[in-house]
């Protein structure tokens, strides 16, 4: 089994980033948990992924139209299709997440690599039966679009089950914020065992 781990851990923090400490809990329980497993890890941070645009767009669509999915434009297609489990870590900025995971979206959603269209709809051809969204915020996680986004997504990667884990009220001073992140990494480490 191999765990396709996407790094967007994108802070002002350093090594202090809490959405990376998030994922480094249940990464490693996970590992404990699944010893025989693989984890790949994909760092956006080090990815320059531009929007499709213009040529770029039209050359995507031919290389498509053509079945030539084979190339180095559709790697991360390939690499999100072939995971047997996804985790995502990414922290919550503007309602959402950072614009390089969704510029990934965009680079991913490759059809006839992680979707195709059938004469009786839109099918996901994602091997993954599980994927993991996992957040910090500084305030609340109420309007979380990010994590709506990727439970919308799943069905349409063919990715039957969603988990989302987000500490929020992070930059709160006012309250227990460091307890509502141990809470969550709690929850990281229960769900390691059953993911």
């Amino acid at each position: 089994m191999k765990l396709l781990y996407i790094d967007c851990c994108i802070t002002v923090h350093g090594s202090a980033s809490r959405t990376a400490a998030l994922a480094e809990t249940f990464l490693s329980a996970w590992r404990a948990a699944h010893p025989e497993a693989d984890i790949e890890t994909l760092d956006l941070k080090t990815l320059t992924l531009n929007p499709l645009l213009g040529n770029a767009l039209r050359l995507r669509e031919t290389l498509q139209g053509e079945g030539r999915t084979e190339g180095a434009s559709f790697a991360l297609a390939r690499q999100f299709a072939a995971a047997d489990r996804i985790v995502i870590a990414a922290p919550y900025w503007e309602l959402s997440f950072p614009a390089q995971l969704r510029l990934y979206i965009e680079h991913i959603a490759a059809q006839g690599i992680t979707f195709d269209y059938t004469s009786q709809g839109q099918v996901g051809l994602c091997r993954a039966e599980k994927l993991l969204f996992l957040t910090t915020a500084g305030g609340s996680l109420e309007a979380n679009c990010g994590s709506e986004h990727w439970r919308a997504l799943c069905p349409f990667f063919g990715i039957g089950e969603y988990h989302f884990i987000g500490a929020p009220m992070q930059d709160v001073k006012e309250i227990d914020h460091e307890a509502l992140l141990r809470d969550a990494l709690s929850q990281a480490k229960a769900l390691a065992e059953s993911f």
